[in-house]
């Protein structure tokens, strides 16, 4: 049942990344620009993501590193299966075009979003739990 729950708060996060490019399209872009916009919705994304994930982990009797490692690593799968899975075969975008939000040379951070997924769950563990 606790893996359940934990894929519980995935889905939560996933609604909530879709909320949050839905923002960044309509609203944050046009405000500020591509790339600004684009590092601002990392930000937001990534802070909803950590929040989410110090309610969920402080909610929880104290849980070993290993186990807090294991919640983000789930998370991180789910979110790459997803990731390539949905906007690949579902709304056909090419390989390249995913692939290019991960260089970071060119001002794309959306690895912060995955190393906030794969590291919050431990980090939170050890601000809730001592």
């Amino acid at each position: 049942m606790f893996w359940v729950t934990v894929c519980g708060v995935w889905l939560v996060m996933l609604v909530t990344a879709f909320l949050n490019g839905a923002l960044r399209e309509v609203l944050i872009v046009r405000l500020v620009g591509e790339q600004v916009g684009h590092v601002l919705s990392v930000v937001l994304l990534s802070g909803a993501i950590f929040g989410l994930t110090y309610l969920f982990v402080g909610a929880l009797e104290p849980l070993p590193a290993s186990t807090l490692l294991g919640i983000g690593l789930c998370w991180l799968v789910l979110s790459l299966l997803f990731e390539f899975g949905f906007f690949h075969y579902v709304m056909h975008e090419p390989w390249d075009k995913l692939w290019a939000d991960y260089n970071i040379f060119q001002g794309r951070l959306l690895i912060v979003v995955w190393l906030t997924t794969l590291f919050s769950p431990l980090l939170c563990g050890k601000l809730t739990q001592g």
